[in-house]
């Protein structure tokens, strides 16, 4: 992927224990064989289509699936700690 555009994100995640947290990531974004590609490479998650801006949404909506998702498996907060991700 040839990096593109860079963004800086703030998200706001509530657990399902009602705890509240706010996380810094960097998102890249690049095309790839006339696609668009949207990466955190943080957490290793990644995103296709065919617009930049439909990249970026679904992006966000495959990172917040994946804090959810590690919910159910472990602590959140343990999780961005080990990906290196602080919450703010």
């Amino acid at each position: 992927m040839t990096e593109q555009v860079r963004e800086r994100v703030i998200l706001a995640h509530r657990t399902s224990d009602v705890h509240d947290f706010t996380v810094e990531l960097f998102l890249a974004y690049g095309m790839e064989d006339g696609e668009w590609v949207g990466v955190c490479e943080q957490l290793g998650v990644a995103a296709n289509a065919d617009t930049l801006e439909e990249t970026k949404e679904i992006l966000k909506d495959l990172i917040m699936l994946q804090l959810q998702g590690v919910e159910e498996l472990t602590t959140v907060s343990s999780y961005l700690a080990e990906n290196g991700v602080a919450i703010l």
